[in-house]
């Protein structure tokens, strides 16, 4: 191991001797520099390219190789502070870091939901869960909603719906199945008297 990568190594460890991050920086830095077999002051940045070309070659995913040139990135930053002549940061994040998609999120097996509202009892807690689960409303939109904002009779050209205020105000409707429906009505039927007209009253509120 490079001298300048195992000293690396053991600051990160002061700093958080807890995480795990000193072991995963280390040996990627370890693999670079026994892939590239060039002096530490020598490494440019068609280095790094050359390096990202290989990694992809060899069909490591694009997460990784973004966490070994941050890895890279870390040595030289910390370099900089330790020595008065450090050499220059190769990696150039506009240049070398890789855009890593967004990955569309997951469906809940019904497994899982049945055992999660198992041990949701509450009328009001069913109510907000299911308008979450249902309806897709998050919990900013679940906490501002009015009772004015409840439509729960079917009207002609009108399904059962909610009006749901979302970020930045923007206004939408919520159309609601038969189960939130459900858990409205019986959420309504048992909601104590409050001066508050939002659908789930704050417990301070009279």
């Amino acid at each position: 191991m490079l001298p300048e990568v195992e000293r690396f190594g053991k600051w990160l460890r002061r700093r958080n001797p807890h995480a795990s991050t000193h072991i995963h920086y280390t040996s990627d830095l370890e693999l670079f520099f026994t892939w590239l077999d060039k002096p530490l002051t020598q490494v440019s940045v068609t280095d790094i390219d050359r390096f990202i070309e290989h990694s992809q070659t060899q069909g490591h995913a694009n997460a990784t190789i973004n966490r070994r040139l941050a890895a890279i990135r870390s040595l030289y930053h910390f370099l900089a502070f330790e020595l008065d002549n450090a050499p220059r940061n190769p990696v150039v994040p506009k240049r070398h870091m890789i855009q890593l998609g967004r990955r569309l999120p997951r469906d809940v097996e019904d497994a899982v939901v049945e055992k999660l509202f198992a041990v949701i009892t509450l009328p009001r807690d069913r109510c907000m869960f299911l308008l979450m689960l249902r309806c897709g409303l998050r919990v900013g939109e679940i906490r501002n909603l009015s009772l004015d904002d409840v439509h729960l009779e079917t009207t002609k050209g009108n399904l059962p719906r909610l009006r749901v205020c979302g970020k930045n105000s923007t206004e939408r409707i919520a159309y609601l199945s038969s189960q939130a429906q459900t858990a409205l009505r019986t959420w309504l039927a048992v909601r104590p008297p409050s001066k508050d007209v939002a659908l789930f009253p704050n417990c301070h509120v009279q």
